[in-house]
């Protein structure tokens, strides 16, 4: 049966979310960790689109991304997670033999108030909480390292949000989102739900892709 082709609306916030197939580690080396941040920032030259988050874990990674046009968060998040299969398969001789990722991508769409907010700091806080790191700014390979440690070109990868940030948010991202919060989030990703506010979650929902 043909796949229906994924919803995505422009000017909305998206969480997007792909793993490997089975669980795999697919980054091991800086390089890898680097490799993947190349091919999101080359990507926008073929798709216009604006990350306002990320993090790049051993066997996933968590985008937050703001489609300019309809079908946007679609062709960007399909042309990176191509390229990087491709890329992976041929610095590793396996190509042919099996599929990188487990699947499409995951995605939600997110109101532009505190919920925007939450999904950045579970976003960002996702290797602190995998204790991959004693320190939330010590993993590198993320929006918050770049927003708070990159150097200006670094920085130029990441778009300004669409709502304030919170002048406490290094702290905020640190102390990490209660148990609540956090449960929402995963029953989205899983999901697929709209995260938001009951009123917005009644209007969005016909946009998430089931």
């Amino acid at each position: 049966m043909a796949r229906h082709p994924r919803i995505s609306v422009g000017n909305t916030i998206y969480h997007v979310l792909n793993r490997s197939n089975g669980k795999a580690q697919i980054f091991f080396t800086d390089a890898d960790y680097q490799s993947f941040e190349s091919i999101l920032e080359d990507s926008l030259q073929n798709t216009r689109m604006r990350i306002l988050s990320y993090v790049i874990m051993p066997n996933h990674w968590h985008l937050i991304l703001y489609p300019y046009e309809d079908g946007d968060l679609s062709r960007y998040v399909k042309l990176v997670t191509e390229t990087h299969a491709a890329r992976l398969r041929r610095k590793t001789d396996t190509i042919g033999t099996g599929h990188v990722y487990q699947g499409r991508f995951k995605s939600f769409p997110i109101q532009h108030d505190r919920h925007f907010i939450a999904v950045a700091r579970y976003v960002e806080a996702n290797p602190f909480r995998a204790d991959l790191v004693s320190k939330v700014g010590h993993w590198k390979w993320s929006s918050f390292w770049r927003r708070e440690f990159g150097n200006a070109k670094q920085k130029k990868l990441l778009s300004n949000w669409p709502v304030e940030r919170p002048p406490n948010f290094h702290k905020m991202v640190t102390i990490g989102l209660n148990e609540e919060d956090v449960s929402e989030i995963k029953h989205s990703i899983e999901k697929n739900m709209p995260f938001g506010d009951d009123h917005w979650k009644r209007k969005h929902n016909i946009k998430t892709q089931k």
